[in-house]
């Protein structure tokens, strides 16, 4: 999405808006985003020389920080968002060996006070079952959500129903 995409989003939205930066040094950003109204940020810890640093700006700037993964931040988060698809464009295949991680997140989380969230191949079926495991939020794309020939509504209350 664009910026302006997400400025709409932010300004529509009446509920918490947030944003996974798939970015290098995804610090320089932190603020525009912020001030966009994004409430929970998303980093990857990898594409950041200094991820501790950038999830204290994100708190600075009044949103809640998360993480795509990595263990040892995880005392410092509120939200982790798992990848199950390779990152790149809509309609990416599920990868099955996430399972793997999602269990041992969903494990840890009473332990580090954080919420599981799911970004990739988010059929209307990985949701009933990951929420049942203990998924917390699933980011919508082409598997449950855009052309599908139904209004939006009617595709998030069936959603929410499972």
């Amino acid at each position: 999405m664009g910026l302006q995409d997400v400025e709409f989003i932010c300004k529509k939205a009446t509920i918490p808006v947030d944003a996974h930066l798939m970015i290098e040094n995804p610090g320089s950003y932190v603020e525009k985003f912020a001030k966009m109204g994004i409430k929970i940020i998303y980093i990857h810890p990898e594409s950041d020389v200094h991820p501790t640093r950038t999830l204290q700006s994100i708190i600075d700037a009044g949103a809640t920080p998360g993480v795509a993964t990595i263990k040892p931040l995880l005392p410092f988060v509120k939200y982790v968002m798992v990848m199950s698809v390779n990152p790149g464009f809509a309609g990416q295949k599920y990868i099955s060996s996430v399972d793997e991680k999602i269990k041992e997140l969903i494990e840890l989380k009473e332990k580090y006070g954080y919420e599981v969230m799911l970004d990739g191949a988010c059929s209307p079926e990985r949701v009933e079952t990951l929420s049942k495991m203990g998924v917390k939020g699933f980011i919508l794309g082409t598997s449950a959500l855009f052309g599908k020939g139904k209004p939006y509504k009617e595709l998030l209350d069936g959603l929410r129903a499972l």
